[in-house]
């Protein structure tokens, strides 16, 4: 992968993340990546090495927290519920025995993924929309009572030079991937401080922690959805409130191909071929690691 200003330095020379972006010719949503030692959080990285193009990371929680939640019985609501990761998660989260309120704009889908997770709630929704907000919300109150969890997983992707990317199309993704997660969250929010708590879960990127060109614009919005949760995360600690992040990197889904593409470069950075690349992870295992993130409530989960 050639990178301006960047073809004459050695790749030994280079941070861990860019580095490993240059050899694995992907763009910055489909990395598999890490932080430096300083950005690790809740968490230790003891190993990382690279083998045959794929990257193993063996990390070992420093802690537990102390707002683990059982998922059984919960009432939870995933946006993004109709493909890809929030498909998946809503599977796995109902197979725990969670009650599920499936959100996105596609009833059709909605409806199908209802009939394989019987019990679930279907509210087709616009989350960029306040109204389909008030509604979703007020529909699982209606059904339920109540609202243990909150999953803000539905989002857009904007590949593109930041000299090149179209104004209005970022106000677009920037609405879908920030302004939505917020409404949601000030809409579950005083009625989890009045039942006594709950948690929240914004799905992010590991594009978050890098800079790399053609994402700037997509990765910004995911920078901006950080610092939402960990403030939220600080605040609403006293209510018993849980906000947490999760990071995907590499993940099998279309996201790519739906992405917003504002010139050339990131046409070819999207539909390039990735033969020889490491396979990414499967919406199954994010999933898996969304259900946990959930049931330990640590602040952010980075996806290996």
């Amino acid at each position: 992968m050639a990178v301006s200003g960047l073809a004459s330095v050695p790749v030994d020379l280079l941070h861990p993340i860019l580095r490993l972006s240059l050899l694995s010719s992907l763009p910055l949503h489909f990395c598999r990546a890490i932080r430096p030692a300083a950005l690790q959080g809740d968490h230790m990285v003891d190993d990382v090495a690279m083998t045959e193009g794929a990257i193993r990371h063996n990390v070992t929680p420093q802690h537990r927290s102390e707002n683990a939640m059982d998922i059984k019985d919960k009432i939870i609501i995933m946006t993004g519920a109709s493909s890809g990761i929030g498909r998946a998660a809503a599977t796995t989260l109902h197979r725990a025995g969670a009650k599920m309120v499936l959100a996105a704009r596609s009833r059709a889908a909605l409806e199908e993924l209802a009939t394989e997770l019987p019990g679930s709630l279907v509210v087709e929704s616009d989350v960029t929309r306040a109204e389909d907000v008030g509604r979703l919300v007020d529909s699982t109150m209606k059904k339920h009572g109540r609202i243990d969890v909150l999953v803000n997983n539905a989002g857009r992707g904007m590949y593109g030079s930041i000299e090149n990317a179209r104004l209005d199309d970022y106000r677009a993704v920037f609405e879908l991937n920030v302004v939505a997660p917020l409404a949601l969250m000030q809409a579950v929010i005083p009625l989890m401080r009045t039942q006594g708590g709950g948690a929240i879960l914004n799905i992010s990127s590991m594009l978050s922690k890098m800079y790399l060109p053609q994402l700037g614009a997509y990765a910004s919005t995911k920078y901006a959805l950080n610092a939402l949760s960990q403030t939220a995360r600080a605040e609403l600690a006293k209510d018993n409130i849980v906000v947490s992040l999760m990071l995907p990197a590499l993940t099998a889904t279309e996201f790519g191909e739906k992405a917003i593409k504002s010139d050339a470069a990131a046409e070819d950075l999207s539909s390039r071929n990735r033969a020889g690349m490491p396979a990414p992870d499967s919406i199954e295992y994010i999933a898996g690691r969304i259900k946990l993130a959930i049931e330990t409530g640590e602040a952010e989960t980075l996806v290996r």
